[in-house]
């Protein structure tokens, strides 16, 4: 049984979704790809708590301001890796230590019990 496909849309168009589609798809599972979401949404909060608090928690203001700060630095890089890669570049020193820097381990705690130290 065959089916044929009748449509007016170039050949060229399908051609071009598909490399498009692809495209996004190799993005998506890039560690580039992920620091670039993960540290946009780490300005966002970091900005967020620093502009909720009462000003006289002035440590507090400024350590969230240094976080966004660092948040950013670190976006700006993921952005400057992520234009390495359209010149064939996967795998790169820089890339590997935001990686580590990035890492958070597991608290080796239960939630639902109190921390005795």
């Amino acid at each position: 049984m065959a089916y044929k496909i009748i449509s007016n849309i170039f050949y060229s168009f399908f051609l071009n979704l598909v490399t498009n589609e692809l495209f996004t798809y190799i993005q998506f599972f890039n560690p580039v790809h992920y620091h670039l979401l993960w540290l946009l949404d780490g300005v966002g909060h970091a900005a967020s708590i620093a502009s909720n608090l009462d000003m006289s928690e002035k440590m507090l203001i400024k350590t969230s301001t240094k976080f966004r700060k660092t948040f950013n630095d670190l976006y700006s890089k993921s952005k400057e890796m992520k234009g390495f890669q359209r010149a064939g570049l996967i795998k790169f020193p820089a890339l590997t230590k935001l990686s580590m820097v990035s890492e958070v381990k597991k608290p080796d705690c239960d939630p639902g019990k109190p921390r005795i130290e």
